[in-house]
């Protein structure tokens, strides 16, 4: 997404009543390695002149329902989402069976067992809102994923991406590399 942001912030003049809120944030100690640095760096950071984006705030110190009050009166026009190695999208993690079980909430809190850190994720109920959504897929490592998420059989908990690609009413987009798009040409 570094590119897509740092090209967006060239591209687009009038950022005038745009919201953005990241489909997921790590809360980490070192704000370097958030998202929200990433997107302050490399797409608002970069914005000269003019009316910013302004970007929504995850609760760094947990409690999330002062942004899922301010979200429930939003839709999403679009969602830029990734697609993991692993076939997780957002902070949707495969073998966490509790993220498919999330009808009401927008926000969920997730931790793996290899990070020392918590996420907080949008739910699928909340992303699949979306008027439009566009995966960015990039390398070699995401083929496997990329092509079971759109060819294979349905099992989200190996490939929680698949809840969205098989689900979603709308059309999704995809730019992907050659590389991630080797198995499905």
């Amino acid at each position: 997404p570094k590119q897509l942001f740092n090209l967006l912030s060239f591209k687009i003049n009038d950022w005038k009543n745009t919201q953005i809120i990241l489909s997921d944030e790590r809360i980490v100690n070192d704000k370097r390695l958030s998202n929200e640095a990433m997107v302050n760096d490399e797409l608002i950071g970069r914005i000269n002149g003019g009316e910013k984006p302004t970007l929504i705030k995850y609760n760094r110190t947990g409690n999330q329902s002062k942004i899922e009050n301010c979200l429930k009166t939003l839709s999403p026009n679009l969602a830029i989402l990734g697609l993991g190695a692993d076939g997780h999208t957002a902070s949707l993690f495969p073998g966490k069976k509790g993220i498919l079980d999330e009808k009401n909430n927008i926000c969920l809190t997730v931790k793996n067992e290899w990070e020392d850190y918590e996420r907080i994720s949008l739910s699928f109920s909340y992303l699949m809102k979306s008027n439009q959504i566009i995966f960015l897929v990039s390398g070699s490592d995401k083929a496997e994923a990329l092509k079971e998420c759109l060819l294979g059989d349905y099992n989200p908990i190996q490939f929680p991406a698949q809840v969205i690609f098989k689900n979603y009413t709308k059309n999704i987009f995809i730019l992907c590399d050659k590389a991630a798009g080797k198995y499905i040409a």
